[in-house]
């Protein structure tokens, strides 16, 4: 299991993120043939914590949630859906507790002839089975 996952999973259950993308919420890069608007997610880090114990079983990670649209104003409509579905939302997901914390940059950017924009959102994810 990954950070990934639990990602895809709390924005899944996001209805008004699903409103927008529907079930088009898939693992970076995608498929290619999956029109915008979309919503990717990539594993930028992972690190365990570990004290005088032993590891902490509660790793953090680092995501990317990348927010695919037509236009500039539909990607960052995406990524304000995004950021109120996730920021400080913590949960249930998958069978796995997890929190989210808003981190890292937030980047806009767009194809060379302007037909897809995109707004990449970290996101700092604490997670560890549930139960």
């Amino acid at each position: 299991m990954s950070a990934i996952v639990i990602t895809i999973a709390a924005l899944a259950g996001a209805a008004n993120v699903a409103a927008i993308v529907g079930d088009r919420v898939e693992i970076e890069p995608g498929t290619p043939s999956t029109p915008p608007p979309r919503i990717t997610v990539a594993l930028v880090d992972e690190e365990e914590t570990y004290t005088l114990s032993g590891a902490g079983n509660y790793p953090t990670s680092r995501v990317s949630v990348i927010c695919v649209a037509l236009s500039a104003a539909d990607a960052h409509r995406l990524a304000a859906e995004v950021k109120a579905a996730l920021n400080d939302c913590d949960g249930e997901f998958s069978g796995f507790y997890a929190t989210f914390r808003k981190a890292g940059t937030e980047y806009a950017d767009w194809s060379d002839d302007q037909t897809t924009h995109r707004v990449i959102v970290d996101y700092l994810v604490d997670w560890k089975p549930a139960g």
